[in-house]
């Protein structure tokens, strides 16, 4: 029990200080039946009501327009009421994060702001 112990430490202390680098670039589509599945599952085992957030498609270009941004990373965040937040920073090649440029929060939530036709939204 021990030695699981101080694995699980030691897996835990590479997982926080390592930076892994990115792995070759790979087709990241899936269906509408795939991504139905998936957010049906998220919605059943949540105890959140927020569902998606939608974010301006300028406010996402800022993000992709730096020099040397080649994707986008979303972490999760809380606000000071409790609510859920996705935070929006673009990522270079090396797979570090470009917080010297635009970061991106202020997402619509849905709900309220929902699709009225999603297959996502449930």
């Amino acid at each position: 029990m021990l030695s699981v112990l101080i694995a699980s430490s030691y897996l835990s202390i590479i997982w926080t200080t390592t930076t892994m680098p990115l792995p070759s670039k790979h087709d990241q589509t899936i269906s509408l039946a795939e991504a139905s599945k998936l957010t049906a599952t998220f919605r059943s085992s949540s105890s959140s009501s927020l569902k998606a957030q939608m974010f301006w498609k300028d406010e996402v270009q800022k993000i992709l327009g730096q020099q040397s941004c080649v994707g986008v990373r979303c972490y999760s965040g809380t606000k000071e009421d409790g609510t859920p937040c996705l935070i929006l920073v673009g990522v270079d090649a090396d797979g570090n994060d470009l917080e010297g440029g635009p970061l991106v929060e202020e997402g619509l939530p849905c709900p309220p702001f929902c699709s009225s036709s999603s297959s996502l939204s449930g």
